[in-house]
């Protein structure tokens, strides 16, 4: 009888286990969401990454029009996601976050992912966005009705187009996105570039044909063909006419 007692108890206290186990672990949200790929460590929607180079949203936000367009890898957390369907979520950190939304809203991700690590592949992308669409998100991220009144006006922001999502364990990080300038692109700070002055050196202006160039505002046209960053001692490139370029040669100390 005692036995009997005994076992009884045990399996009792195993059953309270078992539900208290099951009250820890809440079901998943997943919505709309379909998973590629799914495990105790990480999720995956859309497609699988491709390892693409990996930018900082810092630089992204310091510098929205050079990134614009670059097909790239970019890491940070889920603050929040579209509690309608699933179809955006704005990733980044505490300081800056931007709005991932979804190739040709081909695929979603979980309700229930904020505070999760996120790595997304894509574009990025810096667009107006409407009032009428500011008001729209925050409808969807059930803003309250005073924070939506409150909002007015078109808002020009960053924002990403994924088309590869894995959420919780990420693999390594890929190397770092690197801006190639094209030749007659300009400068995040409205400069010119040239094929031979990387983004992170001074600008000592251009020794080809720059339309539109101007020098800077108090700089000689003697000491430079015009360049956004005035450097002492640059000057015109050989041969160079100064009426044929805005530009000028890389600095030449001294000269």
């Amino acid at each position: 009888m005692r036995n009997s007692m005994m076992l009884g108890l045990m399996v009792a206290l195993m059953a309270v286990s078992v539900v208290a186990q099951a009250e820890k672990a809440p079901e998943r949200r997943f919505g709309f969401a379909k998973p590629v790929k799914l495990s105790a460590e990480s999720e995956v929607y859309g497609a699988e990454l491709k390892a693409l180079p990996l930018v900082d949203l810092a630089k992204v936000v310091a510098a929205p029009a050079v990134w614009k367009g670059r097909t790239v890898q970019m890491r940070g957390t889920v603050a929040s996601v579209c509690t309608k369907k699933g179809c955006w979520m704005m990733v980044g950190s505490t300081a800056q976050n931007v709005r991932v939304g979804f190739k040709d809203y081909g695929f979603f991700v979980p309700f229930d992912v904020a505070g999760r690590d996120v790595a997304v592949e894509g574009v990025i992308d810096v667009r107006v966005e409407t009032e009428a669409e500011r008001r729209h998100y925050a409808q969807d991220a059930k803003k309250s009705a005073e924070e939506i009144a409150a909002i007015k006006g078109d808002k020009t922001v960053i924002s990403f187009i994924a088309d590869a999502v894995q959420i919780g364990k990420l693999p390594t990080a890929p190397a770092e996105a690197k801006v190639e300038i094209a030749v007659g692109e300009k400068r995040a700070e409205g400069g010119p570039v040239c094929p031979d002055v990387k983004p992170a050196e001074g600008c000592g202006g251009c020794a080809k044909k720059v339309e539109g160039a101007k020098p800077v505002e108090g700089e000689k046209k003697a000491d430079c063909g015009g360049c956004t960053k005035k450097v002492e001692g640059a000057k015109p490139a050989e041969g160079e006419k100064k009426a044929d370029c805005g530009g000028c040669a890389k600095p030449v100390g001294g000269n």
